[in-house]
């Protein structure tokens, strides 16, 4: 077993990388925001909570289950463009106490809710650190979803050029 002794230098290492996630973030967000991008994007879940069970009156037989998810994404958050932790529910359903199945035979689930968002810079020290090693997939879907806008922008210009 580890001691106090062994744990604390550790500890002290881990916080001091925790300031230096923050001033990561701190640039990363610093760098977006100069883009003036204008385009809210996530990706897919980079976190998973524990399922919650809801249960029959009785309390024998699951009904349905649900977990939050969370993503990473830049989106304008309290009046500011900034990336952030999407945080959303999945839901399952069951019958008989087994979960219901979709046409391929995998378990069935549901996506609900409203994104609730909160600043990066404001989540979790585990988020936070989940969330680095996704920022270039997001990166990705911001040129991706920006690259798609244009060409809509340039389609609509044709259609009305051609009116």
């Amino acid at each position: 077993m580890v001691n106090l002794k062994e744990l604390t230098p550790v500890t002290e290492t881990l916080n001091a990388k925790s300031n230096e996630v923050n001033q990561i973030i701190a640039d990363l967000n610093a760098k977006l925001a100069k883009l003036n991008i204008g385009l809210s994007a996530t990706t897919g879940a980079i976190h998973f909570g524990n399922w919650n069970d809801a249960l029959t009156p009785i309390g024998m037989d699951v009904v349905s289950r649900s977990r939050d998810l969370f993503a990473l994404g830049y989106a304008k958050i309290n009046e500011q463009w900034q990336l952030g932790i999407a945080s959303y529910t999945e839901t399952q359903a069951y019958e008989n106490g087994v979960p219901q199945k979709d046409s391929e035979g995998d378990d069935e689930t549901e996506i609900g809710g409203d994104l609730e968002w909160t600043p990066l810079l404001q989540a979790t020290r585990s988020l936070r650190i989940a969330a680095l090693s996704h920022v270039e997939q997001l990166i990705n879907e911001i040129h991706r979803l920006a690259k798609s806008e244009i060409e809509t922008i340039n389609k609509a210009r044709e259609l009305a050029d051609k009116l």
